[in-house]
């Protein structure tokens, strides 16, 4: 009853302050609006309140990491946000060399050639298929969702069956 709620309500062990569950809620939606932008860190962190204990608290998560990625996948004629550019990348193909403006470990540039390329046409912003892989948003957001659900503490069971 009572206490069943006022322990969701209260900070995770560790943490410092005397957030309440309603506060924690807001702070992870207001994140999903602006993570998309290419705060990699902050995404992960989100993960962690998967495990919150107020139900609410673990159903915002996913919700927030909709507003990160609403459409997940390669072929999303909308392009796909990646942690370093502000803008969606899109497949372009012009023929020309280009370099990986921020290149990963896992830059394809040089074996897969000009025609993996990502590109924000309004910035003149290059990235290879790897470089765009390895720092998609989404793909962030749901490698921490799934390091999370492997480990299934009980939060974590809850937030996937509600």
């Amino acid at each position: 009853g009572e206490e069943a709620a006022a322990a969701a309500d209260a900070p995770l062990p560790g943490e410092k302050g005397d957030e309440s569950a309603a506060v924690r809620r807001a702070a992870i939606l207001g994140l999903g609006e602006v993570a998309r932008f290419g705060e990699e860190q902050v995404i992960r962190a989100m993960a962690k309140r998967l495990e919150d204990r107020s139900g609410d608290v673990r159903r915002a998560v996913p919700e927030a990491y909709a507003k990160i990625a609403p459409r997940f996948g390669m072929s999303n004629p909308d392009g796909v946000m990646i942690t370093s550019h502000v803008h969606a990348m899109k497949p372009f193909s012009d023929g020309k060399k280009f370099s990986c403006d921020d290149k990963t470990q896992d830059c394809t540039r040089e074996k897969e050639g000009v025609q993996a390329r990502w590109s924000c046409r309004d910035c003149l912003y290059d990235m290879c298929r790897g470089c765009t892989d390895s720092l998609r948003v989404d793909k962030i957001a749901l490698t921490e969702v799934m390091s999370r659900l492997e480990r299934t503490s009980e939060n974590v069971r809850l937030v996937t069956l509600q």
